[in-house]
C-alpha cells in the first residue's frame, strides 16, 4: 500500500495535537462514567442491605412480641393491640441500619451504623432494643453477623412520624406508658419481672 501523499493530505502538529486531545477527552468521559456506575451501583447495593436488614430486624422483632402476647407478658398487655401492630407490620419504626465506610479501618472495610429518627421517641426505642431485642438475645441461638455501632445522627430521609402513629412512639410525648416502659427495661436488667405493672394505658 503506498503512503498518503504528504502534498495532498498534510498532517500538521495541530491536526495531531486535535486528535490527541478528542482521544484523551474521550477516555476522561469514558472513566467518568465508570466511575460514576460503580458508585450508583454502590449505592443501590447498600440501599437494599439496608431494606433487607431492616425488614430482618422487623421479623424477629414481630416474632419475640407475639411470644410476649402468647404469654401474657405484663409490659406487652399495656399496650394496645391495634399499636402493636402497626410496629409489627411497618419497617419505619425500627432504625435504618446504614452501611458505611470505617474510616478507622486502613482497608476500607464497611461498618453497620444504626442511626435515629429525629420524630421518635425514646420510649419506642426503650422498647424494642432493650426490652424486645433483649429478649430476643436471650433466646436465640443465632451469632450476629455484623457488630454494629450507634450513631447521634438523624437519619435525613426519613424526618416525619407514620401517619396515625402511636402517641407513644412520637417525640414529645408524656403519657405513663413513657414510666411503665422505663420501669420494666430497669427490671429487666435487674432480673426483676413484677407480675403486675403499675398505671394503665392512657386513651
Amino acid at each position: 500500500m503506498n503512503a498518503l501523499d504528504s502534498d495532498t493530505f498534510p498532517v500538521t502538529e495541530g491536526v495531531i495535537y486535535d486528535i490527541i486531545h478528542i482521544r484523551h477527552k474521550h477516555q476522561h468521559e469514558e472513566h467518568l462514567k465508570k466511575s460514576r456506575n460503580e458508585k450508583y451501583q454502590d449505592e443501590q447495593t447498600r440501599q437494599k442491605n439496608l431494606n433487607s436488614r431492616r425488614n430482618a430486624k422487623l421479623i424477629s422483632r414481630a416474632r419475640t412480641m407475639e411470644n410476649l402476647q402468647a404469654a401474657r407478658d405484663p409490659l406487652i398487655q399495656k399496650f394496645k393491640e391495634s399499636e402493636l401492630a402497626q410496629i409489627k407490620k411497618k419497617s419505619v419504626f425500627h432504625l435504618p441500619e446504614v452501611s458505611e465506610t470505617d474510616k478507622e479501618d486502613s482497608g476500607g472495610k464497611r461498618k453497620i451504623v444504626v442511626k435515629e429518627l429525629a420524630w421518635r421517641l425514646s420510649t419506642l426505642q426503650l422498647f424494642l432494643r432493650n426490652y424486645i431485642d433483649r429478649l430476643f438475645a436471650e433466646t436465640s441461638k443465632v451469632p450476629k453477623k455484623w457488630t454494629r455501632v450507634y450513631s447521634s445522627d438523624f437519619y435525613e430521609k426519613e424526618t416525619s412520624a407514620p401517619f396515625c402513629a402511636p402517641k407513644w412512639t412520637i417525640r414529645n410525648y408524656q403519657g405513663s406508658l413513657k414510666d411503665i416502659v422505663g420501669r420494666a427495661c430497669k427490671n429487666r436488667l435487674s432480673n426483676v419481672f413484677p407480675d403486675k405493672l403499675v398505671e394503665d394505658q392512657e386513651n
